[in-house]
Formats: C-alpha cells, sequence, structure tokens
C-alpha cells in the first residue's frame, strides 16, 4: 500500500485510483469469489494480500452501524468463497504452518460477506512432485466443484 492509500483507510474516500474502486465496483457485482494461487510458507502471495487490503475498506467490504456501534458486513452479495491453492509440502506441513492464505480467505473475509456464505477449499499437496495422474485428478476435482459455483 502506498501511504496515501494507507491513510485513506481512515477517511470517508477509502477508495484512492480509478483501478482499486474499479475492482471494488467489481466485487459488490460478484456473487463468487475464487481465489487461485500457489501457497509459499504458508500465507498468501503479496499480490493477492495487497488486493484485499486495497479494496476490503469501510464502505466496501464492510459498514459502520452508527446506531449500534458495530460492524457489519458489506458483501452480503457474495454467496460463495473459493479457494484453490497448491502446496510445496504435505498437508501435515500446511497444518502445522498454520495455512494462512486459507484462514484469510474462508474466515476473515467471510465475516465480510456474512457467515451464510458457502466456502469451498481444494488443495493440492506436495505440487512440485506429484505426477500428471494426481495432476490431472486435482484439475478434475476442481472442475466436478466448479458446476456448483
Amino acid at each position: 500500500m502506498t501511504p496515501a492509500e494507507r491513510a485513506a483507510h481512515h477517511e470517508a474516500q477509502p477508495l484512492v485510483t480509478e483501478l482499486v474502486a474499479e475492482h471494488a465496483a467489481a466485487v459488490q457485482r460478484a456473487e463468487v469469489l475464487a481465489f487461485l494461487y500457489p501457497t509459499t510458507a504458508g500465507v498468501l502471495p503479496a499480490v493477492v494480500k495487497g488486493w484485499l487490503e486495497r479494496w476490503m475498506v469501510p464502505g466496501v467490504a464492510f459498514v459502520f452501524d452508527e446506531r449500534t456501534n458495530r460492524v457489519r458486513p458489506g458483501l452480503r452479495n457474495i454467496r460463495r468463497i473459493v479457494g484453490v491453492a497448491t502446496y510445496p509440502g504435505g498437508r501435515a506441513s500446511r497444518w502445522i504452518g498454520g495455512d494462512g492464505g486459507r484462514r484469510i480467505i474462508l474466515r476473515a473475509l467471510r465475516l465480510n460477506t456474512g457467515l451464510r456464505t458457502s466456502t469451498d477449499w481444494l488443495g493440492l499437496h506436495h505440487r512440485d512432485t506429484v505426477g500428471d495422474a494426481e495432476r490431472d485428478a486435482f484439475l478434475n476435482s476442481i472442475d466436478a466443484a466448479a458446476a456448483s459455483w
């Protein structure tokens, strides 16, 4: 984030660039948010994290209810959040490392959409060493799951 973008988080107009405003508008029209990325060191890639931070601002991702002094979800239009990630290690290393990307997408982002939002997560482990058959099976599982999105 630029210093201007960070400062704008506390202003009435937090979307400081036209591109970010366009992305926010697209998210506000969407019904499904899908994230596809490679996991490294158990976290989201910087480009995904930065993208989320730029548009997940007051008035878009959440709203302040002045009557109750509480935060309300701003993305009630989202009916499903999907994550597809590849991992360098196995399930145990993902579990030990905390799988921060999955937590951010399926838990934190879901707080901005409402708790009734459906979620799906598909992961390919040992991405650098799996064979063609395992990779094809993973792609087929994505196709099968996407039919319900």
